[in-house]
């Protein structure tokens, strides 16, 4: 299973309404292609060595940066801890295609003021009347595995 995902295979471009896209399907360029070998981040491609990622959202803000979420989670524990081992990270680029630096964990699996919530993916960033908001589904519970999660 490869542990990347293919982040802005899509030319973006914004029309008049603010969350509106044109989406044209592109061709990988080759030096991009590399990187699914490699699992290095490329533009086009965002990999990960060490995790699987998945859900890429990405937005526009006011001074041109754009800006990354995605989930992702350790490849040692297998592709289906999706569900209970997921994170949300913060990635930024100057370009829609990338490519992306990681600059923080948006949402972390658990921890403080998660309660026993845990787990988080299939994020989606939205700006509306001057705030963003970042739209995730997450997991609640005590037991994974038959043992139960602390902080």
């Amino acid at each position: 299973m490869c542990a990347l995902f293919l982040c802005s295979l899509f030319s973006l471009t914004s029309n008049a309404a603010p969350d509106d896209l044109n989406l044209r399907i592109l061709p990988i360029p080759a030096e991009s292609k590399k990187s699914l070998n490699d699992e290095t981040n490329r533009a086009f491609i965002t990999a990960k060595k060490d995790w699987f990622t998945w859900c890429p959202s990405v937005i526009k803000d006011k001074d041109g940066k754009y800006h990354m979420f995605h989930t992702r989670w350790p490849k040692s524990i297998g592709f289906c801890s999706w569900l209970t081992h997921s994170i949300i990270v913060h990635e930024i680029a100057d370009k829609p295609e990338g490519p992306y630096k990681e600059v923080s964990i948006a949402i972390p699996d658990t921890g403080k003021d998660r309660n026993n919530w845990f787990t988080a993916h299939n994020s989606k960033i939205k700006f509306f009347e001057g705030k963003y908001y970042l739209y995730f589904i997450q997991t609640r519970g005590t037991n994974i595995n038959d043992k139960v999660r602390e902080e």
